[in-house]
């Protein structure tokens, strides 16, 4: 009896050290109460994505439950952290923690995480919700707007990384081996350097294309900030007009956003990348950039029409009646 209640006792010790590392461990978990989100596949992939650089990944999104302001948002999320046994609120994150929460009816966001995650997210998350979460939950895209939230997360903590190309081991095998293995290292080094070649164009695309689209989401969050004007300045006929060119940079830069994310999958999807598969992922890219332009074509119309509709003073009043004297 003794020697068992010893071993009960080793074992309650052991469980009490490894508990908090199992609760740390990378992993992800997803909480839609209400069902916001449609189909998690997307958001699941994306929070995949970011376990894998090391983190666990908490996505929280809620309507009528989280309540209608941030302060009972905030409650209903302490609440359901406790409740998951994730932590005991949204201030006391573990270290290796990372956490996106979108309450829909309270309009409101956040993106926090731990002690681990502070060096590389505290320069960029307001930006990360500023720019890449909130114009999507604006427009009803939830499971986009974490999406977005996520891979930028996960850009940041890893970027992508600078071509290398190591040359070294094959001057060596040359000097050793000598003149018989010379046209075999040379047709090496030529697919080398293409392959090579290829990364570059392959990397040169990927940062034109996020480039562009930098551009284009601060000129859609400026065409977004002047739009709130535009219904006490025009008449109902030139507001449809803006709107119809508006919306439709926004869908661009929505599409140039996803077929910039399915280059990085691509790029993802396997350990070794030949030509082709460099090739492939800069048609993405390539895509992405031409679909930018395009965007920032419609909201540089809509921008024009503005001035256009300005420079005729046309108000949305009706006609104006003089006072009498």
């Amino acid at each position: 009896m003794r020697r068992v209640q010893i071993w009960s006792v080793l074992v309650g010790l052991w469980l009490l050290l490894i508990l908090p590392a199992l609760a740390q461990a990378p992993g992800v978990q997803i909480e839609d109460p209400d069902t916001v989100l449609g189909s998690q596949e997307s958001v699941r992939r994306a929070a995949q994505r970011l376990a894998d650089e090391g983190a666990r990944v908490i996505v929280v999104a809620a309507g009528p439950s989280a309540g209608q302001t941030p302060s009972q948002a905030e409650q209903f999320l302490d609440a359901l952290l406790a409740r998951r046994n994730i932590a005991p609120n949204s201030g006391q994150l573990q270290p290796n923690d990372i956490l996106l929460y979108v309450a829909r009816d309270a309009r409101w966001t956040l993106l926090l995480y731990g002690q681990r995650w502070k060096d590389n997210l505290d320069p960029v998350f307001q930006s990360i919700q500023v720019e890449q979460m909130n114009p999507r939950f604006a427009s009803g895209d939830l499971a986009g707007g974490l999406v977005a939230g996520l891979d930028a997360v996960r850009t940041t903590i890893n970027p992508p990384v600078p071509t290398v190309v190591y040359l070294l081991g094959g001057a060596l095998v040359l000097t050793v081996i000598g003149v018989v293995a010379v046209p075999l290292l040379k047709k090496r080094r030529v697919s080398a350097d293409a392959l090579a070649a290829a990364r570059e164009r392959m990397q040169q695309a990927r940062k034109t294309a996020g480039a562009a689209i930098a551009d284009l989401d601060r000129l859609v969050e400026q065409a977004q900030a002047k739009a709130e004007y535009d219904r006490i300045s025009y008449s109902q006929g030139n507001i449809e007009r803006l709107q119809s060119l508006q919306a439709k940079g926004i869908q661009l830069f929505h599409e140039a956003q996803d077929a910039f994310a399915a280059g990085d999958d691509q790029q993802e999807a396997k350990a070794v990348l030949a030509i082709a598969d460099y090739d492939a992922i800069s048609a993405h890219y390539a895509r992405a950039q031409e679909i930018a332009r395009q965007a920032s074509a419609a909201i540089g119309e809509a921008e024009s029409l503005r001035a256009q509709f300005d420079a005729q003073g046309t108000p949305n009043t009706g006609p104006t009646t003089r006072l009498r004297e």
